[in-house]
């Protein structure tokens, strides 16, 4: 029997909304740019308007839905972690996203001693419940009316059944919710100021949220019989789409490029690098280690330098190249001697060798990602003191045949593109979607893509000493 979802996948730069159906087929789909604004009354803050943004959805909704006359089983959702929806009784009031650092200059007010051990994060600007305490110290009036708050993926919930909730996915991000006991803390609340607000109740991925609200069903017929099934946070979603990821490093190769491990218990490991969320329903944690911005310098730089240029003669290109012209300092694993935080740098030789072109800038950066990508794969599996053979890849940096060849041939382990690894987070609510209907059968993951085998590769080797040597950032014990 074939059955269509609506799938909305919601990323920081862009959201897009695919019509597919259990098999797997995608029918159509339609993308946007996420629009930010500016809050001047802090150093570096972002937010968007949660209204303005649903506004935009209905009307890409509309244009997707207009010539489709199918009934949609389901909708689902996911979206980027670390980004907050604030509610008021009637209202989305602002929408607080990732990239949002408006709790920078308050953090040092707060002790936070014992937060890792709950969260699984130290306190930083990057979560919600930072922002959520620094939108209260400016727009104290304002905060008066919030009574309750949760993740962009769940809110699209809320918008189409009227129910309120997170996924334990999201809700471990927060640092609002204990990672042990999978319970919200009430005394964290208390400490930022914020015990005010609601807590949204946990629903687990998969699970039903409601029926589709009426409002949505007047204005698009092909939703009068769909429900709304839980998605959760993009990372987590993704892996849905991997039969392994249990004894795998996965890799997620995109603006930045998470190495993430599965854990079933959270052993004893505590670092500053490292992240522990929930997975999906609960069951389980992710470890995580970020190098930061690694893909997005990768897209600047050939929309500023190469634009006229495809990817594939850029691959092309790269095949030549035999001599460590250029070396890149650009991710949060590359930081430059003597440079301010958040600086990055090309180092060359001098005189300036006339014979470098915008092709060994182009693989630097690539090279730079790899290096970097490396030194979190070497320091997770030195915190977890296990070493794995192989590693999934998903996210769209790894279209680029170069970048797998120097991972693989760095990490000297086996790395594999499975089937849809470039659109994950999609094809992993297909498959929360399938396994609501019980349907196991339509769509199986049972093709890999590609495989890269670990082979000597002498020009990555010499990159990464040159890289390293230039580097102040070091793990002890990785050579």
């Amino acid at each position: 029997m074939k059955r269509y979802y609506l799938l909305i996948d919601i990323g920081t730069g862009n959201s897009k909304l695919s019509i597919i159906d259990n098999f797997g087929k995608i029918v159509k789909d339609i993308s946007f740019k996420n629009e930010y604004k500016v809050d001047e009354n802090y150093d570096d803050s972002v937010y968007f308007c949660p209204n303005e943004y649903m506004k935009i959805l209905d009307s890409k909704l509309k244009n997707l839905l207009y010539d489709f006359d199918e009934k949609i089983s389901a909708v689902s959702s996911a979206s980027t972690r670390q980004s907050i929806i604030l509610l008021g009784k009637d209202k989305a009031i602002i929408g607080l996203p990732n990239i949002d650092n408006r709790a920078k200059k308050y953090i040092s007010n707060f002790e936070m001693d014992n937060i890792y051990k709950k969260t699984g994060k130290y306190f930083t600007e990057d979560f919600p419940a930072a922002k959520i305490m620094a939108y209260k110290e400016i727009y104290k009036k304002e905060f008066q009316k919030v009574f309750s708050f949760t993740s962009v993926s769940e809110w699209i919930g809320y918008e189409f059944t009227g129910v309120l909730s997170i996924e334990p996915s999201q809700a471990t991000d927060t640092q609002l919710y204990d990672i042990n006991d999978l319970k919200y803390s009430n005394k964290l609340a208390q400490k930022l100021g914020i015990e005010s607000l609601t807590f949204p109740k946990i629903v687990k991925s998969g699970e039903k949220l409601g029926k589709i609200s009426n409002n949505w069903v007047k204005k698009y017929k092909q939703l009068e019989s769909s429900v709304f099934i839980v998605g959760g946070a993009d990372t987590q979603v993704a892996m849905e789409n991997y039969n392994n990821y249990i004894d795998s490093l996965l890799i997620v190769s995109g603006t930045t490029s998470p190495v993430i491990a599965y854990e079933k218990k959270i052993d004893n490991i505590v670092d500053d690098e490292l992240w522990i969320n929930s997975y999906l329903r609960g069951d389980g944690y992710i470890l995580e280690m970020n190098p930061g911005i690694t893909g997005l310098n990768y897209q600047n730089f050939k929309d500023a330098f190469m634009k006229d240029i495809s990817y594939e003669q850029m691959e092309e290109d790269y095949s030549k190249i035999d001599e460590v012209k250029v070396i890149s300092l650009l991710t949060s694993c590359s930081k430059p001697k003597y440079l301010q935080k958040k600086s990055g740098t090309f180092i060359i030789k001098t005189p300036v060798d006339s014979s470098a072109d915008s092709f060994d800038y182009a693989w630097s950066i690539l090279a730079d990602i790899a290096c970097s990508i490396y030194t979190k794969i070497r320091k997770l599996e030195k915190l977890k003191k296990k070493s794995y053979c192989k590693i999934i890849g998903m996210g769209n940096g790894f279209k680029s045949d170069t970048l797998c060849k120097m991972v693989a041939s760095l990490s000297n382990k086996e790395l594999i593109l499975t089937k849809n690894y470039n659109n994950s987070t999609l094809f992993g609510l297909l498959r929360i979607c399938n396994r609501y209907f019980e349907d196991d059968k339509s769509y199986i993951i049972n093709e890999q893509k590609t495989n890269y085998k670990p082979v000597e590769n002498g020009l990555i080797i010499d990159y990464y000493n040159k890289w390293k040597s230039n580097n102040i950032y070091v793990i002890k014990g990785v050579k």
